[in-house]
């Protein structure tokens, strides 16, 4: 083999510094611990300005989630980002990441696994419109404002004929149905970052709600990111803004706005290395609902969009790695209730979007490079339509069936598919049991080389060169509510096949190569998943919670690589959960949250040695083995008080400690050679979730 030629080194030592910049600004984050409790009380008035009182904040009040007799979910964001904060900050999404079925690769994770699917697979939405990237920078907590999107439905395998081109699971936001009365607003103070959301009325018939949340990690933490020869520098900022209106007794007017950018920059002294990392989302949506009382309809308009760059300069070479996509669209879907005794209905609706993309790509300037191109943008156009049947066969029996067929054009690539659906739902008093088989595509790929929150992963367009992802999936699920609204009970199983999978098989020097195409380092293959769930909760009394355990397997077959049906890179083998809240008083409630699951699968490296000034490194089979396994214990108290210099105002004090037990959970192994010692080294990095202590207020009014 070839001498590696010097600027190649160069470009080799600054794609490794780059790519450990985020975990040396994790590690800043550490350094200083959550205020104590005596500091948060010589804030308040010593002089007999508290009063506590027995209050009861009216979201402790409400259930954190509730599961439909089809399986789906509906969680109350305000509640479960109560129960569950990472560093002052309430987020659903880290409630969700612990039900059964539905995981994460680690606590940096750039999205949720649902039943063994991709990140990609999984639809997060507002207003209809879809989400890109769901993350803030390294998995911290996602960007969906709780209180802002206060209600959120989940769906796991069991997909209502209106799904959208995905092949994985289905996470909507939205706010509370009832306008608000009286102008209302909520403050949050964190470690990391602080939000605010306030709601009014216009009038009898319309309101307005705003929410924004603005870091200041820089601003409280910047000295403590600076070490000895490395600069960093992280911040976020995200926005909401909702308008509706009730436009009669059956027609529902709303807009939502949502923006939300991060930015990352390192400057590091030893290699002359200056990083800059940049992304965002930004949506815009119109809905429009009519509710008859045979015929309701929901129809949206949308325009969602995300973008992300990744810079660096080192000497006398540069590089800039952008990737964009928008989709812009309009869905409708409804349905009509034709009477008689079987109460038959029909369930109908149709779709059109517009893709247009830029693929990563990289323009690399300087010594030894010629200029590069920027890559054609890439636009396709989709419409689909479907329609299906709802009827009872008994009784207890009913039978709901049809078919969805999408229409897909980009660049002399034009096929058209039928995806057929069928569920059949039979009530007992034992529950209720769901039985579900459809099948469902998906035209846009995400791949990249991380899956840790830094947004490197770029979406992809379906064309000649890369088809549409397709899956077929049967899935039975079991709910049940012995004795009454205590309890609840549910179980599911699944199993799905998957075509045209994609994962990218190239590396951060790859990006560098002269030349660089993303496609041409994408491979895609069949996949399949299969696994169980089940979980036991206890919804009522002064001890609520719930415990989990889910068994899965995801595995991929890519003919580039044989035959052999290796490991896919998001299984999560076994996990198990248990929640629980206990109310002490109507003032105080207690919890704790215990997760475990089996390390995430990864590609063992074999062997390493040097061939002149390059390190090689050789490999065992794809994602043959495992990461340790993971496991933490994260506890929290909270206390609702009133002052009485702000009458009207419900305050709350949230103490929480995350991974109270500091269990090492390891996030990251990585191999280096050490020049000083001459020897090869394995570096495994923990996870920063460590016995971390945080505080929270919250202001009610």
């Amino acid at each position: 083999m070839k001498p590696m030629p010097r600027h190649r080194i160069q470009l080799h030592i600054i794609v490794r510094a780059a790519s450990t910049a985020w975990l040396s600004l994790l590690c800043g984050l550490t350094v200083h611990g959550a205020p104590t409790t005596a500091e948060m009380a010589d804030s308040i008035d010593p002089g007999g300005g508290v009063s506590l009182r027995e209050v009861t904040v009216e979201a402790q009040s409400r259930r954190p989630a509730r599961v439909a007799g089809d399986a789906s979910m509906t969680v109350d964001a305000s509640v479960t980002g109560q129960r569950m904060r990472a560093f002052g900050e309430a987020d659903a999404m880290r409630w969700i990441s612990t039900l059964p079925g539905i995981s994460a690769a680690g606590d940096y994770a750039s999205g949720v696994s649902v039943d063994g699917t991709e990140y990609s697979h999984t639809y997060y939405g507002i207003g209809g419109a879809p989400v890109f990237f769901p993350y803030h920078f390294g998995g911290i907590f996602s960007v969906f404002n709780s209180e802002h999107m206060p209600v959120v439905h989940l769906e796991k395998s069991v997909h209502t004929p209106d799904m959208p081109p995905r092949l994985g699971g289905r996470i909507d936001f939205a706010p509370r149905r009832g306008l608000t009365e009286r102008v209302k607003g909520v403050v949050n103070v964190g470690l990391l970052a602080s939000s605010a959301t306030v709601s009014a009325p216009l009038g009898d018939r319309a309101d307005v709600t705003a929410s924004a949340r603005v870091s200041y990690i820089d601003a409280l933490y910047g000295s403590m990111l600076t070490s000895n020869s490395t600069d960093i520098g992280y911040g976020f900022d995200d926005y909401n803004l909702t308008a509706r209106v009730v436009a009669g007794s059956r027609d529902r007017l709303g807009v939502h706005l949502f923006y939300n950018r991060d930015f990352l920059r390192t400057n590091d002294d030893r290699y002359a290395l200056d990083t800059r990392f940049r992304w965002h989302n930004f949506l815009a949506a119109g809905e429009w609902e009519h509710k008859g009382e045979r015929f309701d309809w929901h129809q949206n308009v949308y325009c969602s969009t995300f973008g992300s760059t990744f810079g660096m300069n080192m000497s006398r070479v540069g590089a800039r790695i952008p990737s964009s996509i928008t989709e812009s669209g309009t869905r409708g879907h409804g349905s009509y209730v034709a009477g008689g005794l079987r109460g038959v209905r029909l369930l109908f609706g149709a779709s059109a979007a517009h893709l247009s993309g830029i693929p990563q790509w990289a323009a690399v300037s300087g010594y030894g490079y010629a200029p590069s191109e920027r890559p054609a943008r890439v636009n396709a156009f989709s419409a689909s339509a479907h329609l299906a049947c709802e009827f009872s066969i008994a009784p207890s029996l009913r039978l709901t069936a049809g078919a969805k067929m999408l229409v897909y054009s980009s660049a002399g690539y034009r096929p058209l598919f039928v995806d057929p659906t069928a569920t059949l739902t039979w009530t007992t008093r034992a529950g209720t049991f769901n039985l579900h088989a459809a099948g469902y595509t998906q035209p846009l790929h995400q791949v990249g080389f991380s899956d840790i929150g830094l947004a490197s992963n770029f979406w992809l367009i379906a064309g000649r060169e890369l088809k549409a992802q397709r899956a077929r999936t049967a899935a039975l699920s079991w709910v049940h509510s012995p004795g009454g609204d205590e309890w609840e009970l549910s179980a599911d199983v699944y199993y799905k096949r998957l075509t045209g999978a994609s994962e990218y098989d190239g590396t951060t020097i790859t990006l560098l190569e002269p030349g660089y195409s993303a496609m041409e380092h994408v491979i895609t293959g069949d996949g399949r998943n299969y696994g169980a769930g089940v979980m036991v909760s206890r919804v009522a009394g002064r001890l609520t919670g719930s415990c989990s355990l889910a068994w899965g397997r995801a595995q991929r077959r890519f003919p580039s690589l044989g035959d052999r049906w290796v490991t896919a890179a998001v299984e999560q083998r076994l996990s198990a959960t248990v929640q629980g809240h206990y109310r002490l008083t109507p003032a105080i409630g207690l919890d704790a949250a215990w997760t475990y699951a089996t390390g995430r699968p990864v590609t063992p490296v074999t062997a390493l040695y040097m061939i002149g000034e390059n390190v090689i490194s050789e490999f065992g089979e794809r994602n043959s083995r495992c990461m340790p396994a993971y496991h933490r214990l994260d506890l929290s108290a909270s206390w609702n008080f009133r002052i009485k210099r702000w009458p009207g105002i419900d305050n709350m004090l949230i103490l929480s400690v995350i991974n109270a037990y500091g269990h090492s959970n390891v996030s990251i192994v990585t191999f280096g050679y050490d020049t000083d010692e001459a020897v090869f080294a394995r570096r495994e990095s923990a996870s920063l979730y460590k016995f971390m202590p945080s505080l929270a207020y919250v202001m009610r009014f």
